[in-house]
């Protein structure tokens, strides 16, 4: 339940009582606790997610989907290199597992390794993301054609990503194409719309007014 309240109804407060609802029930249950930290990360209580992640493995150190989420709320802690940590250990626990290379070519362009991150991403599968990364790869590494060509191509093939193909105009500075698809991925209820507060590749944006006013329809705060 908390996780519909969150992923598809943006309704904050109901996902927040329904995972106390659910800790109550269940307290050691390691699921509980990772949603309770990607409900904490989702609204920028970044310091409340850690310690529900900091549970989710202590219970089950070996669940990859758990060092992603510390990926993420380290990354908007500014905490680079422990979010990078974080993404090589669910590599090492599960080396296929999806989307796990995207985040760690996005923690290597924030660290500023590029040629790096283009590697990481290229080792990514398309349904992890492969086709937005290399066009923020290439972009970050000023092969501009090449980003193009995958931004593209990603648009062509994968035209309900709206969220994701936002993050990458986002990423290259052309906000307002970027802004076009938020909006796309808003009426298309898009699944990871949610995670929009503080997403690294939408950094660019935060600065524009409309940012803020997109936030507020998210019912989030700013």
């Amino acid at each position: 339940m908390a996780s519909i309240h969150t992923a598809y109804d943006w309704d904050w407060p109901a996902g927040d009582a329904a995972l106390k609802q659910a800790i109550a029930l269940a307290p050691r249950e390691p699921l509980t606790q990772f949603f309770s930290a990607r409900s904490a990360l989702i609204v920028g209580r970044y310091d409340e997610a850690l310690v529900h992640i900091q549970a989710t493995l202590a219970q089950d150190p070996l669940m990859p989907s758990a060092y992603l989420a510390v990926c993420w709320i380290q990354q908007r802690r500014g905490h680079l290199l422990d979010a990078e940590t974080a993404v090589r250990r669910a590599l090492e626990i599960s080396p296929t597992y999806v989307s796990a290379h995207f985040y760690l070519g996005e923690v290597l362009l924030q660290r500023g390794d590029r040629e790096a991150a283009l590697a990481a991403i290229r080792q990514e599968v398309p349904l992890g993301g492969q086709l937005g990364g290399l066009a923020m790869a290439y972009y970050a590494l000023g092969r501009k054609a090449e980003s193009d060509a995958a931004l593209a191509q990603f648009i062509r093939e994968q035209p309900d990503w709206a969220f994701a193909i936002a993050e990458v105009y986002a990423y290259r500075g052309e906000r307002d194409a970027a802004f076009q698809w938020l909006e796309r991925a808003y009426t298309q209820r898009d699944s990871s719309l949610y995670l929009m507060k503080g997403d690294p590749p939408l950094q660019n944006l935060e600065a524009d007014p409309r940012y803020k006013a997109f936030l507020k329809k998210m019912n989030l705060p700013e």
